[in-house]
């Protein structure tokens, strides 16, 4: 079998969720009512699509040493497509906060204490394994000056926001688990837009000096890296704004079968696969689509409101950020790089097999030993500090 076959995609599918029903035996992640179930299902398809798009660049990186997308739309699509679709959860989850707090005060604060304890714990802890690996594979020798190398590593602190560099000299060191990092770039980027947007949606004005802070920015963002956000993918954040707006003043999804709009979803998802690409022009609109549909309440014959999609929706943070380093450590240490270079698609396919399981584990351990409890810390310090707020008042 190739890895590159369909049905490879399809057998790690099918592991996972064997895995995460067997962990569903022991363990309920969730218990918020309102939250929106289609969203968490989609996260965890998108999260797992990711890491198969990554193991089939894996597999000719091993044995060729050409880091490339896979000469599959398939697969390009998947991985492309799945990032798009974060960018676009990211934006419906924040815009619908906007547009439910409209005639009220947004709560800035709380926002941005939720997000540091959300975002910075986890990526920290796997940014210094990340650190650690990297230092064992250029044996623990220092190739470039040492205030070279603090500013190497602070472009990565700061999320790759200024950049994402090689460290000591270790080429191509994205491959070795940071490259989805780019990604957190983005996100930070529309979390620090999110003011200059709340300018047209809440009735009660920002303070100025958020906007500025919002302004500055953005305006350094941009100029630091002189394009727009990797060529299309900005336009996903955009795309994931309509949703909200649809939910709050239209009825039109419920005018609507909602076997009908699965069907819908269904078509545009085959006509993705026309595409190499997911930032053209085409593939935005099918992905936007697809999104607004699902994020307008319906899960495609109920399939995204499955317990085992929702619990990959809960881990897919912990997927995201340490399933390259799974790959790496596989391909590197476990099975050397000279026997990787050897290994037939089969041999590859059965090593990611028994790779999936391991992640998934690994992904859920993460969220529940390091994720639940700094969001739950978060929730604390955003509480007291709103009865000490009342206090004052």
């Amino acid at each position: 079998m190739s890895p590159l076959n369909p049905l490879f995609c399809i057998i790690v599918y099918l592991i996972a969720f064997l895995t995460v029903y067997l962990i569903l035996l022991k363990y309920k992640p969730w218990s918020d009512s309102t939250r929106y179930v289609s969203i968490d299902g989609l996260r965890g398809f998108s999260a797992f699509a990711i890491f198969i798009h990554h193991a089939t660049l894996w597999q000719k990186y091993s044995s060729t040493g050409v880091w490339e997308i896979p000469n599959s739309n398939f697969y390009t699509q998947i991985g492309q497509s799945s990032v798009g679709l974060f960018f676009m959860i990211t934006s419906f989850l924040f815009v619908s906060q906007l547009i439910k707090s409209r005639d009220d005060d947004f709560n800035w604060k709380t926002f941005a204490i939720s997000r540091v304890y959300r975002i910075f714990p986890l990526y920290y802890i796997v940014l210094i394994f990340g650190f650690i690996i990297l230092f064992t594979v250029s044996s623990w020798t220092l190739n470039v000056p040492l205030d070279k190398l603090f500013w190497q590593i602070k472009d990565w602190i700061l999320f790759t926001i200024i950049g994402s560099p090689d460290i000591n000299e270790v080429k191509n060191t994205v491959i070795l688990g940071f490259g989805v990092a780019w990604t957190l770039a983005y996100e930070w980027l529309f979390y620090f837009s999110l003011p200059i947007i709340s300018f047209f949606i809440l009735k009660k004005r920002t303070k100025p000096w958020i906007l500025l802070i919002s302004i500055a920015f953005v305006a350094f963002f941009f100029i630091k890296r002189g394009h727009l956000p990797s060529d299309s993918y900005g336009f996903y954040f955009i795309a994931g704004g309509i949703a909200p707006f649809i939910n709050k003043y239209s009825k039109i999804q419920h005018n609507i079968n909602k076997h009908i709009l699965s069907c819908i979803v269904l078509i545009c998802m085959a006509l993705l696969l026309r595409e190499q690409f997911a930032q053209n022009l085409y593939s935005i609109s099918l992905n936007t689509l697809i999104f607004t549909i699902i994020a307008t309440g319906n899960n495609v014959f109920g399939v995204l409101k499955q317990p085992f999609l929702r619990l990959l929706g809960e881990i897919s943070y912990s997927t995201y950020l340490l399933h390259g380093f799974a790959l790496f450590i596989t391909f590197n240490f476990i099975i050397n790089a000279q026997t990787a270079k050897t290994l037939s698609p089969t041999q590859y396919c059965l090593i990611i097999f028994l790779l999936t399981p391991v992640l998934v584990i690994l992904s859920f351990l993460s969220y529940r030993f390091i994720e639940q409890p700094f969001i739950g810390l978060g929730k604390k310090v955003i509480k007291r500090k709103t009865e000490s707020s009342k206090i004052i008042n």
